[in-house]
């Protein structure tokens, strides 16, 4: 555990000199990108750490040119891996084969987008938001977070409204993961003003719709009439799967929604009254996506406890950006009227919360060991997988 202490440490440590003896100009941007660099090897250096760690290794192991188009995932008769990834794999093992390098840079090209969006819309408490970004989206990276990334780079073509520019984004991240094929429908949102009435009254009623509906269904599920029917309602709850035995169990209480309710409106809060005042260092285009970011975050989380599309618990994962940046867009605005006391309790609210959330300690994979603790690095290559091997 002591590599992830010191890392969060570390955030934490320069994120409070950024709110109370910020380190000015060039030399705090160096000291910046020099964490972005630590972060990015932490990340990189990994070995059999991490969330499906000895499948994708087994991917840069067996991909070659002559199969990356159409790379089975599990093996003959399985599903495809999508040929962005694959390519990317293939190329990098092309160069240098070897499978740290690939993390390695990999980690270095997410990394970069997240500090340019930082630097460039969150320059004044750009250790913070590194912070919040470090604890609140996956630590380490799966083919989801290449699309995430992407994602958040063509945030710069919704704020001017190129939509072709948005859509080829779009093209890239779903050769990473199909499921950002759905970002196509996504745009209109983001791009709209938030309008802090009506989407509470969204999320209320997909909150109250969602719990309902599987409180019935799952009622039904274990009534009579569904073994009358050959279990035809135990099929369909499939999708539900991964809800009922992963993490999104968590956010399905009244506590979580209560919460999320209230940050959702503290954040409007700020952007309502930092609009107002007109303050010239805020982009509020910017600011106006991260709050419909951090909206479809929280709607799809609700979403995917309707029977039937628990699937869709792959989509808040492509907004959880919204979540760093709309906290410390009100940071912002907390210091803006000298309470920098409420955007310090803010941040170390949400940093403490967040790591609870990692349940680092408690990770287990499929074989009922620890993912994540101890951290191994590329200096335990030698070592047995303590995640197994994976057998194509």
């Amino acid at each position: 555990m002591i590599i992830y202490y010191i890392i969060f440490a570390l955030t934490i440590i320069l994120a409070m000199i950024d709110m109370y003896r910020p380190i000015a100009g060039k030399q705090g941007e160096k000291v910046f990108w020099f964490t972005i660099i630590l972060i990015a090897l932490f990340k990189g250096l990994r070995w059999d750490t991490g969330t499906d760690f000895p499948q994708y290794y087994a991917c840069f192991e067996n991909v070659t040119w002559s199969n990356f188009y159409h790379f089975e995932r599990y093996g003959f008769g399985s599903d495809l891996m999508e040929p962005g990834y694959t390519f990317l794999n293939v190329l990098s093992k092309t160069i240098i084969d070897d499978y740290t390098i690939f993390l390695l840079w990999t980690n270095f090209a997410i990394m970069w987008i997240y500090g340019k969006t930082i630097l460039t819309y969150v320059p004044q408490y750009k250790f913070s938001c590194l912070a919040l970004v470090l604890i609140s989206t996956i630590l380490f990276p799966v083919r989801q977070t290449f699309a995430v990334a992407t994602l958040l780079f063509s945030i710069r073509y919704i704020i001017t409204k190129d939509l072709k520019k948005y859509l080829f984004c779009v093209l890239i991240a779903f050769s990473f993961h199909r499921s950002a094929i759905f970002l196509i429908f996504m745009y209109p949102i983001l791009i709209s003003k938030f309008n802090y009435k009506r989407n509470i009254i969204i999320y209320i009623a997909l909150i109250l719709s969602s719990n309902y509906m599987y409180s019935a269904f799952d009622y039904l599920k274990n009534s009579p009439l569904n073994a009358v029917m050959g279990g035809i309602m135990d099929q369909y709850d499939a999708t539900n799967i991964n809800n009922i035995e992963n993490e999104t169990a968590d956010n399905n209480n009244i506590l979580t929604y209560l919460s999320s309710i209230i940050q959702l409106s503290l954040y409007y809060f700020g952007y309502h009254k930092m609009r107002l005042e007109k303050n010239g260092n805020i982009d509020f285009r910017f600011y106006n996506i991260m709050l419909n970011a951090y909206f479809l975050n929280l709607c799809f989380w609700a979403i995917s406890f309707i029977p039937g599309f628990g699937s869709m618990n792959r989509m808040p994962a492509y907004f959880e950006f919204g979540y760093p940046f709309c906290i410390t867009l009100t940071m912002i605005y907390f210091k803006k009227i000298n309470k920098e006391i409420v955007a310090l309790l803010i941040f170390m609210c949400t940093f403490s919360i967040k790591y609870q959330a990692l349940n680092l300690q408690d990770a287990m994979g499929e074989r009922g060991v620890n993912i994540f603790v101890p951290y191994k690095s590329f200096l335990h290559r030698g070592e047995p997988m303590r995640s197994g091997i994976w057998v194509y």
